[in-house]
């Protein structure tokens, strides 16, 4: 953490201002290891250069995936393009951020943190996980990047701080998707813009395209409450088991092909040829593990509908309002209007 960030943060509790207690170990103005303190006596600690207001509460899944499945991806972030497509087409932000406070809510491993930080943008991601650690390790000392590990109920942040906020891949995976957007709105200026996704929930209908989705929640009502290591464990035994038969179907001629595939969506196992165009196919196996855990393994998940998702965005009493089918599932950007 550099120290000018500490004008950034207030307790999380009470929102009072914090101070520096102590630094056992710093690398010029980055405190390392150290301890953050407001006037009531509440202790926040610096571990490994980032601010501790959580621990990894219901998120220890997400932590647990980059312990399993660190070279995947990293892959996924180094290799694709998707990732720099995803921030541009999602948020529609103006190339030159210079100057502006922006707010990453849910940060996971740093998929996305380098790409207002590379438009000149000040930048503060967070995460419940300890994957905040790989955000940090990729970015390095940037006095213009602070990482930080907090809940978005509880953001160690004054309110209405920040020009612009993106969160994706996150309101889904808290237990109230909508007051989680709402406090994400509480942190930007007026005038600032917010850009959020969701997962869509599944058409109950034939529609081929929504059938690994249906398969996935189908599969979350039946499973028992295991712990995140054991579920993982059980799935690699899934996917050793399955994947080979999905390769047979992907071999079969025309239309059998095609339905064999669209039938081991039934099972969550998807087309992963078409769906990661250029990865070495030998990595597909190890990612559909991933995969499959991801959609098993939050303690929560709970899609949206689209209208579902804009009335998150009419409630906040935000304009010039855009949602529309996404990346994620469902995608909006919106901005704050002025007092």
């Amino acid at each position: 953490m550099h120290e000018r960030f500490l004008d950034y943060l207030v307790c999380p509790e009470t929102k009072e201002p914090l101070s520096i207690k102590s630094v056992t170990e710093s690398k010029g103005y980055f405190i390392k290891e150290g301890i953050l303190v407001n006037n009531r006596g509440n202790e926040y600690p610096i571990r490994g250069f980032i601010p501790r207001f959580t621990g990894d509460s219901y998120a220890y899944n997400f932590t647990l995936e980059w312990e399993k499945h660190p070279t995947i991806l990293d892959e996924l972030i180094s290799s694709y393009s998707l990732y720099r497509t995803r921030f541009a087409e999602e948020t529609k932000w103006e190339e030159n951020l210079s100057g502006e406070l922006v707010l990453e809510a849910g940060c996971g491993p740093g998929s996305l943190t380098s790409f207002p930080l590379e438009r000149g943008a000040t930048v503060i991601s967070f995460d419940m996980s300890s994957s905040v650690e790989i955000t940090h390790k990729k970015i390095g000392l940037n006095k213009n990047s602070l990482v930080l590990q907090a809940s978005i109920f509880s953001m160690p942040f004054p309110a209405e701080k920040f020009d612009k906020c993106f969160c994706f891949g996150v309101l889904q995976h808290t237990p109230d998707p909508q007051k989680a957007f709402q406090e994400l709105v509480s942190m930007i200026k007026p005038s600032g813009k917010i850009s959020a996704d969701s997962y869509i929930a599944p058409n109950p209908t034939g529609d081929s395209g929504h059938r690994i989705l249906r398969a996935k929640y189908r599969f979350r009502k039946i499973i028992p409450n295991l712990t995140p290591k054991t579920l993982h464990f059980l799935v690699r035994q899934y996917v050793n088991i399955l994947f080979p038969i999905a390769y047979v179907a992907r071999s079969l001629p025309g239309k059998f092909g095609h339905a064999g595939l669209e039938f081991m969506k039934n099972l969550m196992i998807d087309d992963y040829c078409s769906r990661l165009v250029g990865m070495d196919v030998t990595k597909h196996k190890e990612f559909a593990v991933l995969d499959i855990f991801d959609f098993l393994s939050p303690m929560y998940d709970i899609p949206q509908t689209l209208e579902q998702f804009r009335d998150c965005f009419e409630k906040a009493g935000l304009t010039e309002i855009d949602v529309h089918l996404g990346y994620n599932g469902i995608e909006g950007r919106a901005t704050k209007p002025l007092k």
